[in-house]
């Protein structure tokens, strides 16, 4: 099993110690640490990024629940840890629950932020005009 297409939001989790180190224990997949990874896209690429990070989860746990009885332990590489299937099914579970509140997170953030008015009327009356050198001069009023 492989978290190849979700891996950048693992990596962005791996925020308490490295994976080679100490494996699952390593990641905090709390809702403001995908909050954060979710930050990262624009709206649209967002919605498409949670479906995508859906979809691989439950990949992952009909997978595991596929496995044989003969298969106790499941190795997941990216992450260097072993899984039985039981606990696949915990960890899948933990990531999509705090999928759902991070999504919540920015709803709410976005709503209630602060919003400099001055940055909305006039968003261009605060950058530094470097001008591109292939551009035509700028006329003196």
């Amino acid at each position: 099993m492989n978290l190849k297409d979700i891996l950048n939001l693992v990596r962005k989790c791996e925020t308490v110690c490295e994976h080679e180190c100490c494996g699952v224990y390593a990641y905090d997949f709390s809702p403001i640490n995908i909050a954060c990874y979710l930050m990262e896209h624009t709206v649209k690429a967002r919605e498409a990024e949670v479906a995508l990070i859906k979809d691989k989860l439950n990949n992952l746990i009909s997978e595991s629940s596929q496995l044989s009885e003969a298969a106790t332990e499941i190795s997941i590489e990216e992450i260097n840890q072993k899984f039985t299937p039981e606990e696949i099914l915990i960890f899948a579970s933990e990531i999509k629950h705090n999928l759902e509140i991070a999504g919540l997170l920015i709803e709410e953030s976005e709503a209630k932020r602060f919003k400099n008015s001055l940055y909305a009327i006039q968003p261009n009356r605060y950058l530094l005009k470097k001008r591109h050198p292939d551009a035509k001069p700028e006329k003196n009023s």
